[in-house]
């Protein structure tokens, strides 16, 4: 059993997470591929040697750059991880170049997420593009590494998950059509990466329209409620998990990013940044709500 640390203050206490946070993707990452595993755990029945996540994985490589920035590791052993694993997603199930949420950690097959879900997965492939862009920005000796990872980058169609209405759907399998119930992407959520990497796509770009017709015009996107004295701009009631807000930023700088529609009479959506913050603030008040109400 790990040894309980106690007494740290707010800088150590957060370099150790970082610290264990990174040593979770370097340790427990697949042997083969260097994929992150899904869970640790035996949970939902998967196979927990060989189910690995894109997503997780794309998490992961940006927690490996600030293991090396921060010299927990090499920088040359981050590297190699990096060229490994490069090597096993371009021989990787994909489709129209997108990956789907799992892997197989050492053939690389797909394997389903669920009954039916076994294509690309739009969203989970935007956060593996988004650590590798970030690793092929910050492993600038290797240009070879660099150009594979731009080429992987480059392959993804964005546009092939546009459905006629105009809305990105989340997965799809080009042989088989888009189901009545098939997932649209709408915010306010994790997923707002996905549209920045579409529109910004030099090979297969995505229409802005399909971010303000579509994901910005959900019922779930503006907000404009006070919630324990905050206002809260975007998102669910309360701000609902933190991921929703903090998974977009991981590799984006959102300072430059806002949007001019109002949520009230006389108050506009502010950067979008500022929707993280605020969301742990109403989180964390409707937090000590509960354990009030509870004591």
């Amino acid at each position: 059993m790990a040894r309980l640390i106690t007494g740290l203050d707010d800088t150590a206490l957060r370099d150790r997470v970082a610290q264990a946070t990174a040593g979770y993707f370097l340790d427990w990452s697949h042997p083969v591929s260097g994929m992150a595993r899904e869970r640790s755990g035996g949970a939902f029945g998967y196979d927990i040697n060989e189910t690995t996540c894109t997503g997780g994985t794309g998490f992961g490589l940006l927690a490996q750059i600030v293991a090396a920035e921060r010299g927990w590791r090499p920088r040359r052993e981050i590297l190699d991880r990096l060229e490994r694993l490069v090597g096993f997603l371009e021989a990787a199930d994909r489709f129209d170049g997108v990956f789907p949420h799992f892997l197989h950690g050492t053939t690389g097959r797909v394997l389903p997420f669920m009954a039916g879900d076994d294509g690309g997965d739009l969203v989970e492939t935007a956060f593996l593009v988004t650590g590798l862009l970030g690793a092929a920005a910050y492993f600038t000796e290797a240009p070879e590494l660099v150009r594979r990872i731009e080429a992987i980058a480059a392959g993804v169609n964005w546009a092939a998950h546009r459905r006629a209405d105009g809305a990105l759907m989340w997965h799809r399998h080009p042989a088989r059509p888009w189901r009545p119930d098939a997932l649209p992407i709408r915010g306010w959520n994790e997923a707002f990466v996905v549209f920045v990497l579409a529109a910004g796509s030099q090979t297969h770009p995505v229409a802005p329209e399909s971010y303000h017709q579509s994901w910005a015009a959900a019922p779930a996107f503006l907000n404009g409620r006070d919630y324990a004295g905050t206002v809260l701009p975007l998102g669910p009631d309360w701000g609902g998990p933190l991921f929703l807000s903090q998974y977009p930023f991981l590799g984006i700088d959102p300072r430059g990013f806002a949007t001019d529609m109002p949520i009230t009479a006389n108050r506009r959506v502010p950067m979008l940044w500022s929707t993280a913050p605020i969301a742990c603030k109403t989180r964390r008040a409707g937090a000590a709500m509960v354990t009030i109400a509870g004591a």
